[in-house]
């Protein structure tokens, strides 16, 4: 029994030792938090969930717990490194009488025993006092977790990093009530609206807030308050400031600006009737052997333009079985005034000036002429690339306009097939009707089978759009009709309620011989957790993962990750998670592809894509890295503003993907709006500009 004691002892002396050198171990995927103790006693080794709380004085006491979740074995000891500034707070002691030894440390402890410790249910692992060193009254600071070691043995043991313990981790003090938006500066696009998101913050729970909005063109602006969030639509230009109150305390105001704005676009002109507008004509008609004549708009570029090469492309219908030349090629272009042809090789222009232009009427470059072919078929005329100079002299990439359509009978597009009802909020897909004669009048109705509420309306300013809207429980199957009295089309599209947990991202990337997989959630509801399913045809699953615990009911942002070690050999593996209610309820995630033939051939220059853009309502960035380097993604707002950080690891070579869900760091959804994709890979940037359209 000695010598057992003895070696468990210099077990314990080892891990403090080399608490800071984790190996890979098996409480990978715990979670931590800390918990605020109100009172300033003794706790009650219970995570009472507990963020935030007001200090005033210098020598004030704090008092804190911190727990680990998902601990899966007994441990021998637990090293803790809190964040906080010195000049705000000093540690004065760390404890927890189940481990024997506590050795404390200027901003944390190690902790260890001499018999293996089993953390009770709650994940208790210690209890911390703090107190003020200066007299911190009013003013805003927090306290939180850099990282915590489990060490279940000297050689095994795992540091759960703060981007597995999100917003659980870290304790506000003094915050005051204040306003935030999901963007400050909305655009607008003509003949629409734009929308903006303002939510009061740091009130208590049971507040009424009013809202207050003044500024310039409030004839534009409508608002919706509802809680603790004020929605404001605009149908043209305006900037408004807002305020809100509960009666005891007044936010400081904040200005949101809505700004005309123009993209690219492409618009269909008969060779009588170029006007130089963006008309929004999408589709048409044209015979055998026929000259047609597209004009072609760059949106709005501040400061002008320097010129432009566009790479146009020209796809026949498949039912067609031509090439593209068959179907129309490119004669000419007519640049706008003040812009020179430079030239036209296969289906790339070019075009130049001599000094910048401001180009007018939303950016009108030019008009793209083209010729059909010996017969009339079903052909579309978009852009692969869109590459601007602007007037410092600086290339962009600017945004992908929409394709037009010639020859295709009247359709229905949709700008989604499935959409799922938020909890408490609404749902929307439209339906576009294209193809049919210019001058008919369309007349739109929709059934619906399920539980849903769902509403249906023509746009205003667009009668050839349906907007579907859903709200309530449950989901909703809907068959939407177009008719103009000769011709009518149908589309079915489906309501889904929201599942428990609110997957924000679900990726994953082949390092080595493995693969990783990381998810990501906005919110969970009754989440026991989450086990991890691979198939190689993509319709037989199996079950490659332990249950990997969730948070029960939780709105913050919560990150997994998962590594499949033990991969088949195949060129492509596809994952799907199963998340598994308390009561037993198994709900699966849409599944995603992971190619493992990236392992073996690997790219031989850096390069980025972006796919959809734009896009509704998640995109994909892909990249590739033709060595090991560190990799960093960011999106900013159009006025450079840091929306959230997707990806900050290092990669070995190969290729990756990573899906933005037009959610920020706080899992909240951004709104319509011009978004910048930066890519950095050791000494190689890409700037990825992506449209986001609600």
């Amino acid at each position: 029994m000695l010598i057992k004691k003895g070696l468990l002892f210099f077990t314990a002396l080892a891990f403090l030792a080399f608490a800071g050198q984790a190996s890979a171990g098996p409480n990978a995927n715990a979670t931590v938090t800390i918990d605020l103790v109100a009172d300033g006693g003794a706790g009650n080794q219970m995570d009472e969930g507990v963020h935030s709380g007001n200090v005033s004085g210098e020598g004030a006491k704090i008092v804190v717990e911190v727990f680990a979740k998902g601990v899966t074995t007994a441990l021998i000891g637990v090293k803790i490194e809190f964040d906080f500034k010195a000049e705000e707070l000093k540690l004065d002691k760390v404890e927890n009488s189940a481990f024997l030894f506590a050795i404390p440390e200027a901003t944390g402890v190690n902790f260890a025993a001499t018999a293996p410790v089993t953390l009770p249910e709650s994940g208790f692992i210690g209890r911390a006092e703090f107190s003020t060193v200066a007299d911190l009254t009013d003013k805003e600071f927090y306290l939180g977790i850099k990282s915590v070691t489990l060490a279940e043995s000297a050689a095994s043991s795992d540091v759960i990093a703060p981007e597995m313990m999100a917003m659980m981790s870290t304790i506000n003090f003094n915050v005051k009530p204040r306003l935030e938006a999901d963007e400050t500066v909305i655009p607008v696009p003509p003949g629409s609206t734009g929308t903006a998101t303002v939510t009061a913050v740091n009130f208590a729970a049971d507040a009424m807030i009013t809202f207050e909005v003044q500024g310039e063109m409030l004839d534009n602006v409508m608002s919706a308050p509802e809680g603790a969030k004020l929605t404001l639509t605009a149908s043209g230009p305006a900037k408004v400031t807002v305020t809100a109150s509960d009666g005891m305390a007044t936010t400081d105001p904040i200005t949101i600006e809505f700004v005309e704005m123009r993209i690219p676009a492409l618009d269909i002109a008969g060779m009588d009737m170029m006007n130089m507008m963006d008309d929004g004509m999408l589709a048409g008609s044209a015979g055998a052997n026929e000259e047609i004549a597209i004009e072609v708009f760059a949106g709005d570029v501040d400061g002008g333009l320097g010129g432009a090469s566009i790479v146009f492309v020209i796809k026949p219908d498949e039912s067609a079985m031509v090439e593209p030349s068959a179907a129309a090629m490119i004669t000419g272009f007519e640049p706008a005034e003040g812009l020179t042809l430079l030239g036209i090789s296969g289906n790339q222009v070019d075009i130049g000036a001599e000094e910048a232009v401001m180009l007018s009427n939303g950016g009108f470059l030019g008009t793209l002429k083209l010729m059909t072919g010996a017969e009339a078929v079903p052909f579309s005329v978009g852009v692969e690339s869109f590459r601007g100079v602007l007037a410092s002299g600086e290339e962009t990439m600017l945004m992908i306009p929409a394709p037009v359509m010639y020859n295709f009978g009247p359709r229905l597009e949709v700008s989604a097939h499935i959409a799922t009802i938020p909890r408490g909020g609404e749902a929307t897909i439209k339906i576009t009707a294209l193809g049919f004669a210019e001058s008919s009048k369309i007349t739109f109705s929709h059934t619906v089978e399920g539980a849903a509420m769902v509403d249906g309306h023509p746009e205003m300013d667009m009668l050839n759009v349906y907007t579907l809207t859903a709200t309530g429980l449950g989901s909703a199957v809907v068959k939407v009709t177009a008719s103009d009295g000769m011709a009518s089309e149908e589309v079915t599209v489906q309501f889904d309620e929201q599942v428990p947990i609110e997957l924000s991202s679900f990726v994953g990337s082949v390092i080595e011989n493995r693969v990783v997989l990381n998810w990501a959630t906005a919110s969970q509801t009754n989440n026991a957790g989450f086990r991890v399913l691979r198939s190689t045809d993509g319709e037989t699953y199996e079950v490659v993962s332990a249950l990997i615990a969730g948070a029960g009911t939780t709105d913050q942002l919560m990150d997994y990750v998962f590594e499949d070690t033990s991969l088949p050999a195949v060129e492509k593996v596809y994952y799907l998670l199963e998340q598994i209610d308390l009561d037993g309820t198994i709900n699966r995630s849409n599944p995603i592809e992971v190619l493992l033939g990236a392992r073996f051939t690997l790219p031989t220059e850096f390069a980025s894509t972006v796919y959809p853009n734009p896009f509704n309502p998640r995109t994909t960035i892909s990249y590739e890295l033709p060595a090991d380097t560190d990799v960093s993604i960011v999106i900013y707002d159009a006025i450079g503003q840091e929306i959230r950080q997707l990806v900050s690891r290092h990669y070995t070579a190969g290729r990756y993907s990573v899906q933005w869900d037009a959610k920020d760091h706080l899992g909240r959804s951004v709104g319509s709006g011009v978004y910048i994709a930066e890519i950095v890979a050791g000494s190689n940037t890409a700037i990825q500009k992506m449209l986001l359209l609600k």
